[in-house]
């Protein structure tokens, strides 16, 4: 497996009426440069629909790292702007 390569995972999502979408994800992929490394992204969020094609999105995700036999934890959050084509 490739450093930086993503397994096989990916987004879910609801709808919660015409304006609300949440979602939640889980995402595996080898760490970084290493060849023994490997982290998992899970973490969800909600999407607000102010324009038709447009959105607001917040997600906060938990990152779990392993490299050189090391386990590592971290957190992130976003909030984004979508364009919806």
């Amino acid at each position: 497996m490739a450093p930086g390569q993503k397994l096989p995972g990916g987004p879910a999502n609801w709808s919660l009426g015409a304006r609300y979408r949440r979602g939640m994800h889980i995402l595996p992929q080898t760490a970084g440069h290493s060849q023994n490394g490997l982290d998992f992204h899970i973490g969800g969020g909600v999407d607000y629909r102010f324009y038709p094609h447009l959105s607001l999105r917040a997600e906060v995700d938990w990152i779990k790292t392993r490299v050189f036999g090391e386990w590592g934890d971290s957190a992130q959050a976003n909030l984004d702007i979508v364009l919806h084509f």
